[in-house]
This record gives C-alpha cells, structure tokens and sequence, in this order.
C-alpha cells in the first residue's frame, strides 16, 4: 500500500524526508494539474525548509524530497477548524 500524509493547516510537517510548513487552505484559486492542465478550487500552499513554496490542489502530483506525491484530498476547516491535505506517494 502506497504511504499516505495527512498534513494539518498551519503546521510543520515531513514529506519525502523534507521539512514543509502548510500555509492556508483558500476557496477559490488556480493550481497545476499533471500534463501543464489548471485545476481551480480549494488550494493549499506547501513551503518548503528551503524556502520554495508549491501551490497544490486536488490531483496535483509534485515532487518533493525522496519522491512523488499526488493530493488526494484537501479539507477547508471553515471558520472554526484548521483544514488538511492529504497525499500519496506515486
């Protein structure tokens, strides 16, 4: 089975060995799908300890540390709640 995160808005986590702080989920923007097509919808941004930073959507695949991770799934947290994102490694 294909190792799957759960990262939590507004915290620090590891992905493929690489330290990744997860900014803000947002309603409504624009995100890269795979084969250069443009997702728009729930967005999270993804800053990495190197100071890169990579805007990810649902389906977007993105390589990051030891390997490569497709967005399952992400949540809004609303008002009340922090959001999350989910990955898979591919």
């Amino acid at each position: 089975m294909a190792e799957t995160l759960e990262l939590t808005e507004t915290t620090r986590d590891e992905v493929g060995g690489v330290g990744v702080g997860v900014g803000n989920i947002l309603d409504d923007d624009d995100f890269e799908l795979p084969g250069g097509a443009t997702g728009h919808g729930l967005t999270a941004r993804l800053h990495t300890e190197d100071g890169g930073r990579i805007v990810v959507g649902k389906g977007s695949v993105f390589a990051l540390g030891d390997g490569e991770w497709e967005v399952l799934e992400i949540v809004s947290g609303g008002d009340d709640d922090f959001g999350t994102v989910t990955l898979q490694r591919v």
